[in-house]
C-alpha cells in the first residue's frame, strides 16, 4: 500500500472556536489527509457558515461537509463512518489537537505491526483539567473497567478505543454496528462497544502514546452527578451484556454489586465513600440487578 487513502472524521456541534484550532492542527500535519469530513447538524448554521468560509479561504485541507438531522454524538459518527470508505479512517473530537506527526506515526505503526491490527488509539490529555483525560481501556479478569496508565508506551491488551482519538483500518469497521443510543441515551462506553465488536471479529486494538492528542479544556457543563453515575453503570452493563458471555456477565455483576468501580462504590465499599449518598448506591445496584439478573 504505497499511497494509502486517509480520511479524518470530526463530529461537531456549535463549537466553532475549538473546531478552528482542531483544523489548524490538521493543517500542520507532516503527512496531509486525503480528506477531512466534518459532520454537522442541519440546524447548526454557525458551524456550516464557518466551514464554508474555510473551504473558500486559504485552508489547505480538502473538506467535505456532511449534515445529520438527529441530535447527539452517535448519529454523526455513524454517518461519517458510512461515508468514509478508505484505507484508514481517523476519528477525533472537535476539541482534540493532534500533534504534527500524528498521521505519519499512525501509518508507520500500521505498516510495522500485524495486519490484524484493526485500530490504533491514542489518549486525549487535558493538561489544564486532569479529570478530562481520556485513555483507552481494558477489562481485567474480574470484570473491572480500568484505564491504561499514562506511562504505557504500547499495549495490545485493550478492549476499548478512545473514540475521541482513534484511527481505524478501513476493512476492520465494515458493517460495524454502532449504537445510536445506549441504555440511557448517553454516549458513555461506546468506545468499549466498538472495541469488543472488533475483537470478536478477530481484530487487535493497539494503544500507542505516539498519537496522544491534547484535549482542550472547557467549562464544566456535566449533568448532575447522580444521573452521570446511572448513565455510566447503565451503559457499561448494556455493552457488557451485548458483547460478552453469560459467565462474564455474572462475574461482572457480582464484582460491581459488592465492590463497584472508581466512579461508584459497591455495597461493601460504600461505607468508606463519605461523599456519595447511600440512596445513590442503592439506585446503582438496582440498575445492575435489573439489567443483568432480570433481563439476561
Amino acid at each position: 500500500m504505497l499511497n494509502p487513502k486517509f480520511i479524518i472524521l470530526i463530529p461537531t456541534f456549535d463549537r466553532v472556536g475549538v473546531l478552528n484550532l482542531c483544523l489548524g492542527a490538521i493543517e500542520h500535519q507532516t503527512v496531509k489527509p486525503d480528506q477531512v469530513v466534518v459532520v454537522v447538524r442541519k440546524d447548526d448554521f454557525k458551524t456550516k457558515k464557518f466551514l464554508e468560509s474555510k473551504k473558500t479561504g486559504d485552508c489547505m485541507l480538502n473538506f467535505m461537509i456532511i449534515e445529520v438531522s438527529e441530535p447527539g454524538y452517535i448519529p454523526p459518527v455513524v454517518a461519517g463512518l458510512n461515508f468514509a470508505v478508505c484505507d484508514y479512517v481517523g476519528l477525533i473530537d472537535d476539541d482534540i489537537l493532534i500533534n504534527k506527526t500524528w498521521i505519519e506515526n499512525v501509518i508507520n505503526i500500521f505498516h510495522k505491526n500485524s495486519p490484524r491490527i484493526g485500530a490504533i488509539t491514542g489518549a486525549a490529555i487535558c493538561v489544564e483539567q486532569k479529570n478530562r483525560n481520556v485513555y483507552p481501556a481494558k477489562l481485567t479478569w474480574y470484570g473491572r473497567f480500568s484505564s491504561v496508565k499514562n506511562n504505557m508506551e504500547s499495549s495490545e491488551n485493550i478492549n476499548a478505543v478512545a473514540e475521541c482519538n482513534v484511527v481505524f483500518r478501513g476493512e476492520a469497521i465494515k458493517n460495524l454496528k454502532i449504537e445510536r443510543s445506549n441504555y440511557f441515551g448517553n454516549i458513555q462506553h461506546h468506545g468499549l462497544d466498538i472495541g469488543l465488536q472488533m475483537k470478536k471479529r478477530g481484530w487487535l486494538l493497539k494503544y500507542c502514546s505516539q498519537i496522544n492528542g491534547k484535549h482542550l479544556p472547557r467549562e464544566n457543563k456535566e449533568e448532575e452527578y447522580e444521573q452521570n453515575v446511572l448513565n455510566y453503570v447503565g451503559n457499561l452493563v448494556y455493552v457488557i451484556k451485548k458483547n460478552l458471555s453469560l459467565f462474564f456477565l455474572v462475574r461482572f455483576a457480582l464484582y460491581n454489586f459488592l465492590i463497584g468501580q472508581h466512579y461508584f462504590p459497591g455495597l461493601a465499599t460504600s461505607v468508606f465513600s463519605k461523599n456519595i449518598r447511600m440512596s445513590l448506591v442503592l439506585k446503582v445496584q438496582a440498575t445492575i440487578i435489573h439489567e443483568i439478573l432480570l433481563k439476561t
